[in-house]
């Protein structure tokens, strides 16, 4: 079984494990966008980048333990925490996929960073 549990700005994202993952990060907002994921051995990466609609970052990748994403955006003071808000995971068919969204709480529309994870 899938879930999504969030814990200030990291998701973690319990999906079967050494399942092939496409990981898609997107940006919506001027603010530099950053998105650390990890399993805790195999997968450790990192997407960063602004912009309206923009791709920052995509890879594919088997886990072998829960996922954990960590959002950040860049504030004056540095890094900062965004807001988190989760969304499945969703079974349509064969294919599955969960998304997590940022909000840095310049618009509320939370989708300042978005991640989505497709098996």
């Amino acid at each position: 079984m899938s879930s999504i549990v969030l814990n200030g700005n990291v998701a973690i994202l319990d999906i079967p494990i050494n399942t092939p993952l496409t990981i898609t990060a997107k940006s919506n907002s001027p603010t530099n966008q950053v998105v650390t994921i990890k399993d805790g051995g195999s997968v450790n990466l990192m997407f960063s980048g602004s912009g309206e609609r923009k791709l920052i970052g995509q890879a594919a990748v088997r886990s072998r333990a829960p996922l954990t994403a960590t959002f950040q955006y860049s504030s004056q003071g540095g890094l900062a925490s965004p807001k988190l808000n989760s969304g499945g995971p969703y079974s349509i068919g064969k294919n599955n996929f969960a998304v997590v969204v940022a909000e840095n709480g310049d618009d509320n529309d939370y989708n300042d960073c978005i991640l989505q994870i497709d098996w």
